[in-house]
């Protein structure tokens, strides 16, 4: 029972960090989730790389805060 509870904390502390920045950003959970799930992020050597680059994930990571085009190796974005 001890992995589940710690699944399920740290489960409710990712939600709350998430339900946090959608009550500032006037976003509902669900929008955010819906969109950043879209989001393809590897791992480059030693540098973070976002793959793809749909402008409707832009709009809602610059909402929540997330600065997409400094994690981009390719400066270009497509829309």
């Amino acid at each position: 029972m001890q992995g589940l509870s710690f699944i399920v904390t740290v489960a409710g502390m990712i939600y709350h960090d998430i339900k946090r920045v959608a009550d500032e950003s006037k976003l509902s959970v669900k929008e955010i989730m819906r969109e950043m799930k879209k989001l393809k992020i590897t791992l480059n050597g030693n540098k973070w790389v976002v793959e793809n680059k749909i402008k409707s994930v832009r709009d809602v990571a610059a909402k929540v805060g997330f600065d997409i085009p400094k994690y981009l190796l390719d400066k270009t974005v497509s829309t």
